[in-house]
Parts: C-alpha cells; structure tokens; sequence
C-alpha cells in the first residue's frame, strides 16, 4: 500500500477490467479498501464467519486511514457484499443486512477527495499574480479557461467581468438584477451561480443577455454572505459568523451544520465568506489577514497567513489558488492570487 521510493508492481489478473485495474492502481497511490476505514462499523457489517480464512486480512481496519464526511459506498476500493465468500453468503452487509453491489467504473468523488489531500498537500501562500478591477470587488471564480468577477453592486451595480487566466480583462457584462455577493462555476451544469443581495441563490442561464433564474430565495444565513459549491456541484456551503451550513444544491435540503469556526467579525471582515475545494473548507479574517483552514467535516487543519486583502465576502478557491479582493472602494480594486496547491514557480 503506497511505498515510498522504489519500483512497485502491480498485479492484475487476466480477467480484470478497467475497473479491477483502477482498484489495483489505488492501492499502489495509498487507498486502503472503504471497509477496512477505521469507523467501518458505524456504516457496515462484517460477517467473519462466511470470509475464507487466508482473505481474513483484506478485512481489517486501518487506524490511520483518511476519513471522508460519510462512509462510501460508490467508491471504487469497496468490496461487494459477497466478496471472498466461504460458504455463499454475505461477508459485508449494511446494518439492516441489506447486501450492495461493487463500483468499478470510475474514482468516486470521495476516492478522488483523499487522494488529493495526500499528494496534493497544502504550502505556505505563495503570491503568484495579481490584476485590477473595477470598485466593489466581491468574488471570483474561474471555468478552467476564463475567470469571472461579480460585484457588490454599491457603485457598478450589476455587472460580471471576464478576464484571461493571468487577468487581463476582456469583457463586462452588465446585469442589473444583480447586486453580487458570491459567484461559484459549477462543473457539474456549465452554469455560472451568483448568492445576491437578500440571500438569495441565482442561475446565470444566459451571460451574454444577462438572463438569470432565482434557484433559492433567502436560503442564506446572512443576506449579504458569498458562497461555495463543492467540486461536482452537488453541495452549497453558506457560511456565517463560524456556522457552516451545507445544502443538497439540487434540493435545497439541509444536509448537515458546522459549527465553530474561526473567522473575522461581519460581513466586510470576513465572517459571512466560505471557500471550498476538493480537500478543505476555507475562512478568513480580513483584518489580519489570516486563512483558516478545516477539512470537509469541520475539523481544524492550519492557519496561512497572506500579505493583503480587506473584502470579507471576496474569499475564493479555484485551480489551486486562493484570491482575495483589495479594494479601496472608490478607486479601481485589485485581486490577489495566492499558490496554495500548485507546484511553486522557480524564480
């Protein structure tokens, strides 16, 4: 299971499909099998008496495995109920004693999640590149070929601006239903999502005709709050004054609460912000500034200390990088983009 240094061999039968093989692959990377997590018997049970005995071991539990917000059981290093059976019977089972079948076409979100944090670990913020917007910064967020700025809608009301990934502007579209607060990507529809004014979540359908529908209505906590979708657009995260709430974005179900968090007081010092990546939460205080870091479920990572920024709701996470808006409100604002998970560029 994930050597270090060396050559490691990998072993797949004749049978074995693409899934087999990405399983194998897995556990040359560090995965451990779902079912051997150390808080297996919460999600699962393990019926010992029907293992044949010399696959017992595939079996056990490892302390010091990566725990994700819920057992998974799309992931692809899972077994199947009847994995390694003695006698035809069930070897895992869920608590009710239902049996399930095994994934093998694809990482899960989960899978892809753990191995990010081992291999793509965070550093020190390192500034990378900055450029200038117009006043009233209030967050970015990139599609992989272009990044995209929402403001506050105090001085430009309604409007979203288009920049080249190194900043360079390229056009503004105006919208005046929107007095921006938050903007996220999501990968999973293509659709740009703004939080606006009054907490309210909105689809930006048609960006070059401005065309927007409202999904949510005062869903937020605090009505001038940004927000984030997790990495396959399936969870909102709405952050305010250290309570995480975190929302099914299909349904608008409120999956789960955090509470607890660091952050700084109000919504211009950063106490109404939430960035989110494949790995870990993010909040901030503005005044400091200072980036606190917590894994999906809440617990505390680290603290990332960075050289400037002063608009609370600004905080953003994308590609590896973290920006924040600097904005003397009545001249032209500026983003700053820290490395945070890239490898760092060579002087």
């Amino acid at each position: 299971l994930g050597m270090i240094g060396g050559k490691q061999e990998i072993r797949i039968a004749d049978w074995g499909t693409t899934g087999n093989v990405i399983h194998e692959i897995g556990h040359a990377l560090g995965l451990i099998h779902e079912h051997s997590k150390k808080d297996r018997d919460d999600h699962i049970i393990i019926v010992w008496d029907n293992i044949e005995s010399d696959y017992k071991n595939n079996f056990s539990i490892y302390q010091k495995s990566v725990i994700t917000e819920d057992f998974d059981f799309g992931s692809i290093m899972l077994y199947p109920s009847y994995a390694f059976s003695t006698n035809d019977e069930a070897t895992i089972t869920k608590p009710d004693g239902s049996t399930f079948k095994a994934q093998r076409d694809a990482l899960s979100e989960k899978d892809v999640e753990i191995i990010s944090e081992m291999y793509s670990e965070l550093h020190d913020p390192v500034y990378e590149f900055g450029f200038a917007d117009m006043p009233g910064n209030a967050h970015i967020t990139s599609d992989g070929t272009y990044l995209y700025s929402v403001g506050d809608g105090s001085i430009y009301k309604g409007r979203i601006n288009k920049f080249d990934l190194e900043g360079t502007w390229l056009h503004t579209y105006n919208m005046p239903e929107i007095k921006g607060r938050g903007l996220s990507y999501n990968k999973a529809d293509g659709f740009l999502y703004a939080s606006v004014y009054g907490g309210h979540i909105i689809r930006i359908t048609d960006l070059e005709n401005g065309i927007i529908d409202t999904i949510y209505h005062g869903i937020m906590q605090n009505p001038e709050a940004s927000f984030a979708l997790s990495e396959d657009g399936k969870k909102m995260y709405d952050f305010n004054d250290g309570t995480v709430k975190v929302y099914n974005f299909e349904t608008g179900d409120l999956m789960s609460t955090m509470v607890g968090l660091y952050c700084g007081t109000g919504y211009y010092d950063g106490g109404a912000a939430i960035a989110v990546d494949i790995s870990y939460m993010y909040t901030w205080d503005a005044n400091t500034p200072t980036i606190y870091v917590y894994n999906h479920i809440g617990d505390w990572q680290r603290s990332m200390n960075i050289g400037r920024g002063n608009v609370g709701i600004s905080l953003s996470v994308f590609d590896g990088y973290l920006c924040v808006a600097d904005d003397p409100y009545y001249d032209p604002g500026f983003w700053l983009c820290y490395n945070i998970r890239n490898p760092v560029k060579e002087e």
